[in-house]
């Protein structure tokens, strides 16, 4: 078990990345959004959702389901980067969505950090 107090380290190897990256691609539902991952380091994932009007709800803003499917795969990536490579399963992730700004008219990132809960 890696110390609380050490950081991940900061790059992901080659193969690790690619599960991550390979993953992501068998996702279903964020391709139907469009959603791309742009970032894949240890602890740390980035998805990016390109607005369409699609993703909408009935003011013409993202809609909160979509926003809230990248937050969890983000989440979920970013946990699973620090998995050791044959693990089978994937993480569940813990989050909270507070909409302080609702006028998100072009894209939407989704950026999660992973601290890793270890007894």
């Amino acid at each position: 078990m890696r110390d609380q107090s050490t950081p991940p380290p900061r790059e992901l190897d080659a193969e690790a990345e690619a599960r991550v990256r390979t993953s992501f691609s068998r996702q279903g539902l964020m391709r139907h959004l469009g959603a791309v991952l742009t970032e894949v380091t240890p602890g740390r994932v980035s998805i990016q959702l390109p607005f369409r009007e699609e993703l909408t709800q009935q003011h013409g803003f993202f809609h909160a389901g979509s926003t809230s499917a990248i937050a969890d795969s983000a989440g979920g990536y970013a946990g699973f980067t620090l998995f050791p490579l044959t693990a089978r399963s994937s993480p569940s992730s813990s989050r909270s969505t507070c909409w302080l700004r609702r006028e998100v008219t072009t894209w939407k990132p989704s950026v999660a950090s992973c601290v890793p809960d270890e007894p």
